[in-house]
């Protein structure tokens, strides 16, 4: 079961450095899809600062993640964030079918749809796998 864990852990973890990154390089696509969330009066700054906190924080859950597979604790906060996901997912399929999510920044031109649910889902499953002590 440990290398199960660690496999799953592993992989999220390189997930979370690969979208990050994506997301840091094209912030201008990727601001695009944050301010779908964001109520409409929200200031340019805000927006600004939401779109490089989530790319940043990616990148650090998922570099603390990969340097430190024996953090337990670290296993949880990913489960969250990977939990955020679906549910970024499902209300970007509800609210915004069809639009690109940039979930990889400009390396992808994925949609929120059913498929896109289904790969949070899965991401989130292996987020759970790797709650597994090692």
């Amino acid at each position: 079961m440990a290398d199960l864990a660690l496999t799953c852990k592993a992989a999220v973890a390189v997930v979370l450095l690969a979208a990050g990154g994506a997301k840091l390089a094209d912030l201008g696509g990727f601001a695009a899809t944050v301010r779908l969330f964001l109520p409409g009066a929200t200031a340019p700054v805000i927006r600004r600062a939401v779109t490089v906190v989530v790319a940043v924080g990616e990148i650090a859950v998922g570099a603390a993640s990969l340097s430190s597979p024996q953090a337990g604790w670290l296993n949880l906060v990913v489960l969250v964030l990977c939990t955020g996901f679906v549910l970024v997912s499902v209300v970007g399929y509800l609210r915004f079918p069809g639009r690109t999510c940039s979930c990889f920044g400009a390396l992808s031109a994925r949609a929120f749809n059913l498929a896109a649910i289904g790969r949070a889902v899965l991401i989130t499953i292996m987020a759970a796998l790797a709650l597994a002590p090692v």
